[in-house]
């Protein structure tokens, strides 16, 4: 039954309600069967083992995905061991890429995915446990070969990931590490990182993720809008001509969600009314001629 539910829940992502409700009886599920419990795993052979602590992992994630997004909290943790890599001769089967995902997803903890649930600071939250994101998540793991099987997912969920520690800094505002409210060149330079890959990525690589990459696209956006609300001239000019090239690459993908793009227009249309038209924004010391700036 976790199987059937499992599946059911991806083939309806479409359907984000239904999806999770799926998603929750199978974790209802292995919750049952005690998945959760490393001692579980005593009495099975290694490839039973292997093949639970997959399926344990991969709904941790769908869970923690879909807590950013529904706001629901999480029931799941990293309370057992991830699954060990395999001999395998075919690259398509190796697990390097998984046990990375599951490395993105378990390095900010459960108590980072219920405060972004919450829309609020958790207290368990720490200056500590967000600085552990952003340094940890800077890089992927040497064992990935770029373009390889998983680079896509891997490459845009750790920018996500390290976006959303941003975020969660930006509410904090006391915060004074170098993750903190008053640095908005943060997410400049997360988007930045992120165009170069897309620059050098065949556009066909991306019909085969669904719609993970443009909704997390579009959270590295809303956190450009955010910038420009709040900072200086300079630094707004710059967040839009950002803003402009992450928002042609999102709306070129073939799977989008709708509900997201219609909030995020609505966050740019606030952030626009904002705006003084009175003086265009302008870099120090460009030419006048140089006034025309792409939204």
């Amino acid at each position: 039954m976790t199987y059937y539910c499992l599946h059911r829940s991806f083939a309806q992502i479409s359907n984000a309600r239904t999806s999770y409700r799926l998603c929750c009886e199978a974790v209802g599920l292995i919750t049952v069967a005690g998945l959760h419990r490393e001692e579980t795993y005593g009495s099975l052979t290694f490839e039973e083992q292997q093949l639970r602590r997959k399926l344990y992992y991969l709904l941790l994630m769908t869970e923690r995905y879909y807590a950013i997004y529904l706001h629901c909290a999480t029931s799941l943790d990293a309370t057992i061991a991830p699954p060990q890599l395999e001999l395998v001769t075919d690259p398509q089967l190796s697990m390097d890429s998984f046990l990375e995902m599951i490395r993105i997803f378990t390095v900010p903890g459960k108590c980072f995915f219920d405060a972004l649930a919450a829309d609020s600071t958790d207290a368990s939250c720490t200056e500590e446990s967000l600085k552990k994101i952003w340094n940890e998540l800077h890089t992927t793991s040497s064992e990935i070969e770029p373009w390889s099987n998983g680079y896509i997912d891997i490459s845009f969920s750790r920018r996500w990931i390290r976006i959303l520690a941003w975020k969660l800094a930006y509410q904090m505002r006391g915060s004074n590490f170098s993750l903190n409210a008053n640095n908005g060149q943060i997410p400049i330079e997360i988007a930045r990182d992120m165009l170069i890959d897309t620059y050098l990525t065949p556009e066909n690589l991306y019909d085969v993720h669904g719609p993970g990459v443009p909704v997390k696209t579009l959270e590295i956006a809303t956190a450009l809008v955010d910038i420009v609300g709040q900072y200086d001239h300079n630094m707004k000019l710059e967040a839009w001509n950002v803003l402009h090239d992450v928002c042609k690459f999102a709306f070129s993908l073939n799977h989008y969600n709708n509900d997201m793009l219609k909030r995020f227009s609505t966050k740019c249309q606030n952030a626009l009314i904002t705006l003084p038209i009175s003086k265009p924004l302008q870099l120090d010391g460009y030419p006048k001629d140089n006034e025309d700036i792409d939204p």
